[in-house]
């Protein structure tokens, strides 16, 4: 029998051995360094894991002071905030209840129409007896004849012969966009003429129109009844003197403003 074939198998495979082995070697040489670089690591984080501890309790103490004055302050401005409505809430109702004095005790004023008259004009002055009604929503008028006794007219309840509201004598005033202050609308534009005052002497009191007349103005609304939109209405009225128009004029404003709430 040949002897070289047999050697060259039999060094093959001492080679084929020898790989094996080198690579089973590095393998296992390998998995053992993970494993140390892993036990060092957790070595080192059961070292540090006091001073991490000290670090962080320290960063804890020495944020506390400022938490503790952030706090301090956010509640002293949540009290000041509080304190301040209260304040603002008491004024408002002080302005609202003297308002509504002022309104629902009611006044005798001309009030312009704006169709017929005895002066050839459209916008003949009637004398009307005006008042807030008391749950402070329609502003009402009637004849001065229709109040009934002072005492009775001063009542907020007061309405009027019925006690009741009458539509086309109320305005209500969450429809109501405006106040005006003198001779701001057509009509009163109109009859702050010399030669028509001094016709009506006798209806009016001391004072001109531009400074005893204001005007509530109430634009178009939609009406879901009539699904229409309704014209504007104003309500020209003229007092019986400046102060009085002043007085109405700052109350309604007051009660335009603040009366829902």
């Amino acid at each position: 029998t040949d002897p070289e074939p047999i050697t060259l198998q039999a060094a093959a495979r001492a080679l084929a051995a020898r790989t094996l082995y080198n690579k089973l070697r590095a393998a296992v040489s390998l998995q053992a360094a993970a494993r140390m670089r892993l036990a060092r690591l957790k070595l080192l984080a059961f070292k540090e894991a006091p001073l991490r501890a000290l670090i962080r309790m320290q960063a804890l103490a020495r944020g506390k002071p400022p938490q503790r004055a952030l706090r301090m302050a956010l509640l002293a401005v949540r009290v000041l905030q509080s304190i301040w409505r209260m304040k603002r809430i008491q004024i408002i109702r002080r302005k609202l209840l003297e308002a509504a004095r002022v309104l629902q005790k009611g006044a005798v004023m001309l009030k312009y129409k704006k169709k017929g008259g005895f002066l050839g004009t459209n916008h003949e002055p009637h004398r009307r007896f005006v008042w807030l009604s008391g749950d402070m929503r329609n502003l009402c008028w009637c004849k001065p004849s229709e109040q009934g006794e002072p005492a009775k007219a001063a009542k907020p309840t007061f309405m009027s012969k019925t006690n009741k509201v009458i539509a086309n004598k109320t305005v209500i005033l969450a429809h109501v966009g405006a106040i005006g202050i003198g001779a701001q609308t057509t009509v009163l534009k109109k009859m702050d003429n010399p030669g028509i005052m001094q016709k009506l002497v006798e209806k009016r009191k001391d004072g001109t129109i531009d400074e005893n007349a204001f005007s509530i103005i109430v634009p178009g609304i939609w009406d879901a009844d009539t699904q229409k939109i309704l014209p504007e209405r104003r309500l020209d009225l003229y007092a019986e003197s400046k102060s009085e128009r002043e007085a109405w004029a700052k109350a309604l404003k007051v009660v335009l403003d603040h009366g829902h709430v």
